[in-house]
């Protein structure tokens, strides 16, 4: 099975492509959110932010990868947090809201980033 093989920046790359491209197929889609899921621990903040940006843009809705992906960025360390650009935490931001995580804490400590 090929998309058990995919590293955590193929998936990335694959959902960015199919977002882009306007994919319809939403069985594949919420195929690679689940292997998005079963990667996050290995993704860097920055790759966490297109993945989850691209499923946003998809129309994607994996509740589950939404909030250990912010449960992923509450725990990453300051500096972490801190080297990401502000494009990458303001498409991660449009991701959690399009996604409609509901945690006030979350956006309050990556408002805290951008300034």
């Amino acid at each position: 099975e090929v998309r058990a093989e995919l590293s955590p920046q193929e998936i990335a790359d694959t959902l960015y492509g199919f977002a882009k491209f306007t994919c319809q197929d939403t069985a594949l889609l919420d195929l690679l959110s689940i292997e998005a899921r079963r990667h996050l621990h290995q993704m860097p903040l920055p790759l966490v932010s297109a993945t989850l940006a691209s499923l946003a843009k998809a129309g994607v809705t994996s509740s589950v990868l939404a909030n250990r992906a912010a449960a992923k960025v509450k725990r990453a360390l300051p500096e972490e947090v801190d080297t990401a650009t502000n494009e990458e935490l303001a498409k991660l931001a449009m991701a959690f809201g399009k996604l409609q995580v509901r945690d006030g804490p979350l956006y309050d400590s990556m408002a805290e980033s951008f300034l």
